[in-house]
């Protein structure tokens, strides 16, 4: 995993295709998000933050995660603390048995 062996880096998630209709008028209006996604993934304040503090930076964010904005900028030192893709699913059935407790 890059981030595992480069701590001191920062990545760029972009996905090419977030959206998936069919309607004519909403693939022009996700083609507009997509580029504000875009865009904001790979502004300077998000290349090079404006302090230490700051490890993770897009245009949208949410404390589930939302599948439909996966475009950021973050520091591997915090990439790699995230848990992985492959046990999210576990992860995530642990968080909600433990609020229903």
């Amino acid at each position: 995993d890059y981030c595992t062996e480069n701590d001191a880096h920062s990545v760029v998630y972009i996905k090419s295709s977030p959206f998936s209709y069919s309607a004519k008028e909403q693939q022009k209006s996700d083609l507009d998000w997509t580029r504000q996604l875009t865009q904001a993934a790979l502004a300077e304040e998000c290349i090079t933050p404006p302090n230490a503090t700051c490890n993770v930076c897009g245009l949208h964010f949410s404390p589930i995660p939302v599948p439909s904005f996966p475009m950021w900028t973050a520091k591997c030192s915090y990439v790699k603390e995230l848990v992985s893709p492959f046990f999210l699913d576990d992860a995530m059935t642990a968080i909600k048995e433990e609020e229903s407790r």
